[in-house]
């Protein structure tokens, strides 16, 4: 395994981790004010907290959750809210403001694919096992 898929990997575990365990300070409280339950959508906006960073630049977690809101309200139902977070997540990936980060940045829309593919295939819960398919590889979480 090389050493992207392994980061992205353990990035997915951690973020599923740590929102199971409450911890996550600003991006913890994100689904709550919004209403998501499902720990994907936690494990989602955890992982892009680190990323992204809790600022309030344009490629920050708020900023994405601004534009996926307004794309899809979270009343609209957690599955189409989080769709459009993933699109939204994936645009800021490829493009971001700061283009110093769009080098790196553009290497992790595959990790982000990924969680689309365990939201789309009815993995929202994060239960074991599941299969996550990442940077040409596929890894079986158990």
């Amino acid at each position: 395994m090389n050493h992207t898929a392994r980061t992205a990997i353990k990035r997915l575990v951690i973020a599923a981790a740590a929102i199971t365990a409450g911890i996550g300070a600003a991006s913890a409280q994100e689904p709550i004010r919004l209403g998501l339950a499902m720990p994907l959508a936690r494990a989602q906006l955890y992982d892009a907290a680190i990323q992204h960073g809790v600022g309030d630049d344009p490629d920050s977690l708020g900023s994405l959750i601004a534009r996926a809101g307004r794309r899809r309200s979270a009343a609209s139902g957690e599955d189409a809210w989080l769709d459009a977070f993933f699109d939204v997540r994936i645009t800021t990936l490829r493009a971001p403001s700061n283009t110093a980060t769009a080098g790196a940045w553009s290497e992790s829309t595959d990790r982000v694919e990924c969680m689309r593919r365990l939201a789309r295939s009815s993995h929202r819960s994060l239960e074991t096992p599941f299969l996550c398919e990442v940077f040409g590889a596929t890894f079986s979480i158990t």
